[in-house]
């Protein structure tokens, strides 16, 4: 793959590439010998083991990809590729599927500049709904006429407003449109009122969950579908054998007691007015570990100083009444971890309050504000 990574000279896919990896890489004679050879270096560049479900997936996309008469084998080529310069949480067979997913849909090469992928967490993390390859198109053309500056700050909005208020709205102005149900464009509307954190809407929706399910928890088409859980810092992605992902809010997971590389079986989708991200499952087989590269400490302190909010003590066995306060460490060395200002708006922060935070291997400048305990 050293030689893969030197026949291209950017990230940015382009026809030319296909014949770069033509020259560096000869097409093996057969398919067989091709997902031989795909396997093999999706292990060795992105370092990891390829599940049996994991390798039919990856079948199924190379022969989606062949029926489109494109060539599959450079294109998975081109993609481990990309994949692999990624960084860590990000270095995966999902991400690398992901990317021929775009491919296959919008042409080969239409992969989200580093810039637009942040901006697409930011909006999937503001909002909770996950970006659809049309909405992507749209954030370009946003892009394109207001800039990066105007487009975060524009999406940071997004979580003061009521998205079931404003499709109401929408439906109920499209009523007296002469172009039919749900014709135009709809608007962005800010609410007045500041951003509820996602475990205080969801407390408020506690009572009536019960009831949801089983109104509005359709069977899924393929309700046999086995999904593995991808822990991340606050909740966590479901993904198939088809590397099809659904988000599990953080406190689904903690309701559920569910754990990184549990095993799920997914029962129906929930609909929480327009909030589409509530997926039910149940946990078939528990692996019962944790994320190798997420660390968390809970019942964290918060607190304050002249410069910043963060935490620096917990009580980590809170749980046991328990009540001993310990410094943070890591490696041997006190632990001060800067909050995001974000974080403390919507979690609503103040001086005392008990929380657990996450982060990414030993990077504590990814850190967030996963739980907030109300004690």
């Amino acid at each position: 793959m050293k030689d893969l990574h030197q026949a291209r000279t950017s990230l940015l896919a382009e026809p030319i590439a296909l014949l770069d990896l033509r020259r560096t890489y000869p097409e093996p004679p057969n398919d067989l010998e091709a997902i031989q050879k795909i396997k093999s270096l999706i292990e060795t560049e992105l370092h990891t083991k390829l599940t049996n479900e994991q390798i039919t997936g990856i079948i199924e996309y190379y022969n989606l990809i062949q029926h489109k008469k494109e060539p599959a084998y450079y294109w998975f080529l081109e993609a481990i590729m990309i994949t692999a310069r990624r960084d860590a949480t990000k270095r995966n067979p999902a991400y690398m599927i992901g990317i021929l997913k775009k491919w296959i849909s919008q042409g080969y090469g239409a992969t989200p500049t580093k810039e637009e992928q942040q901006l697409i967490a930011l909006f999937e993390e503001a909002t909770g709904i996950p970006v659809t390859d049309a909405a992507v198109t749209k954030l370009r053309q946003y892009i394109y006429q207001h800039g990066l500056v105007m487009a975060a700050k524009q999406i940071l909005q997004l979580q003061h407003t009521d998205l079931a208020a404003l499709l109401m709205d929408h439906l109920t102005s499209s009523a007296c449109s002469t172009n039919g149900p749900l014709a135009g464009p709809i608007s962005t509307v800010t609410g007045d009122s500041p951003a509820e954190t996602e475990e205080v809407r969801e407390a408020e929706n506690d009572d009536v969950y019960e009831e949801q399910e089983q109104t509005n928890a359709a069977p899924a088409e393929n309700a046999l579908a086995m999904y593995t859980l991808d822990r991340k810092l606050r909740g966590g992605v479901a993904r198939n054998h088809h590397f099809d992902e659904l988000f599990i809010p953080e406190s689904i997971i903690r309701q559920k007691n569910m754990q990184h590389g549990d095993k799920l079986k997914l029962l129906g989708v929930i609909h929480k007015g327009a909030r589409l991200t509530h997926s039910h499952f149940e946990t078939v087989e528990k692996v019962g570990k944790a994320h190798p590269l997420r660390k968390q400490y809970s019942y964290c302190l918060v607190a304050r100083d002249d410069l910043m909010w963060y935490v620096d003590s917990h009580m980590p066995e809170y749980e046991s009444d328990n009540r001993t306060v310990k410094s943070l460490y890591i490696d041997e060395m006190p632990l001060r971890l800067k909050l995001r200002d974000e974080d403390v708006r919507d979690f609503a922060l103040n001086r005392g309050d008990l929380i657990d935070v996450a982060f990414w291997g030993t990077d504590t400048t990814t850190l967030k504000v996963c739980w907030k305990h109300h004690v």
